[in-house]
C-alpha cells in the first residue's frame, strides 16, 4: 500500500470513528503530517482524493470538513506509481468469471500493436465489487503468456495481483503502458454494471513490458462512468 492510501484510508477510518468533530475542520495538514508520521504532500494528496470521494468537503479559508450522512458513491483511483496500482485490491471483493485459451486474430481489436497474430495466451475475467457497499466497480480481461500458468493459479486463488506475481518470477517491470478511452457497453458489462446496453464505459488498458521490453501481460478494464473517477497528478518541469 502506498503511504498516500494508507494515510487515506487511516483518515477514513478516524472520520468513521468520530475523531473528528463533523462542526469542526480537521487539523491542518502539517499536524496531519506529524500524526500519521508522513509528508505534508502524502496528506494533502491524502485530502484530495478523501474530498473526490465524497467523505469531506472544504471551506475556503477555513479548512476541511468531515461531511455527514453521505455514501461514498464513485471509486476513484490516483496514480503517482506502480505501487498505487494494488491500492483498490484491500478495497475490493473479486471473482474469477472465465479463463481460457485465447489466440490474437487480425480482427482483434486488443493492443494490436504490441501482440502478434496467432500467438496464444491466457485470457482470465475477473470482476470487482466494492466491500463497503457491495457495488460492481469493474470488469476485467486479463491476457498473460503461457509460460505463467503457475503464477496465474496463484492469481485465480487471491494470491496477489499477477504483474507482482509475474515479477517475483521473472524481475521487476520495464514499464507499464496504459490506454484511456471511452466506448459502449457490451450486454455482459450492461448486465454487471446494471445499465442499459451501449452505455458508455470507461475502458483502461495497460501493457506490462519486462526487463527485455517484451509485453507479458495485458490487462483491459472496464468501468462504469457512473461509479468511476480517474485522477492524476502532472508536476511541472523545472
Amino acid at each position: 500500500m502506498s503511504k498516500k492510501q494508507y494515510v487515506t484510508n487511516a483518515i477514513r477510518n478516524d472520520l468513521a470513528q468520530g475523531v473528528y468533530a463533523k462542526d469542526k475542520p480537521l487539523p491542518g495538514e502539517l499536524e496531519l503530517a506529524a500524526g500519521y508520521g508522513v509528508s505534508r504532500h502524502t496528506v494533502r494528496a491524502a485530502l484530495v482524493q478523501l474530498k473526490t470521494d465524497g467523505a469531506i468537503y472544504t471551506r475556503h479559508g477555513v479548512g476541511s470538513f468531515a461531511r455527514e450522512g453521505v455514501e461514498e458513491s464513485r471509486y476513484t483511483q490516483a496514480f503517482t506509481s506502480t505501487d498505487d496500482l494494488l491500492m483498490h485490491t484491500e478495497d475490493t471483493d473479486v471473482k474469477v468469471f472465465d479463463r481460457r485459451e485465447w489466440a490474437v486474430s487480425a480482427k482483434e481489436g486488443v493492443c494490436k500493436p504490441v501482440l502478434n497474430t496467432g500467438e496464444r495466451w491466457i485470457a482470465v475475467t475477473v470482476e470487482r465489487s466494492s466491500k463497503a457497499h457491495h457495488r460492481p466497480l469493474s470488469r476485467a480481461t486479463v491476457y498473460a503468456r503461457p509460460i505463467y500458468f503457475e503464477e496465474i493459479e496463484q492469481f485465480l486463488l487471491g494470491q496477489r495481483p499477477l504483474f507482482k506475481l509475474i515479477e517475483h518470477k521473472s524481475g521487476p517491470t520495464l514499464e507499464i503502458e496504459q490506454h484511456i478511452c471511452a466506448r459502449a457497453a457490451c450486454a455482459e458489462e450492461a448486465a454487471y454494471f446494471a445499465v442499459r446496453k451501449n452505455s458508455p464505459v470507461l475502458e483502461i488498458t495497460r501493457i506490462y513490458y519486462d526487463k527485455d521490453r517484451r509485453p507479458y501481460e495485458v490487462t483491459v478494464t472496464a468501468y462504469s462512468s457512473l461509479a468511476f473517477s480517474y485522477v492524476s497528478t502532472i508536476k511541472p518541469t523545472r
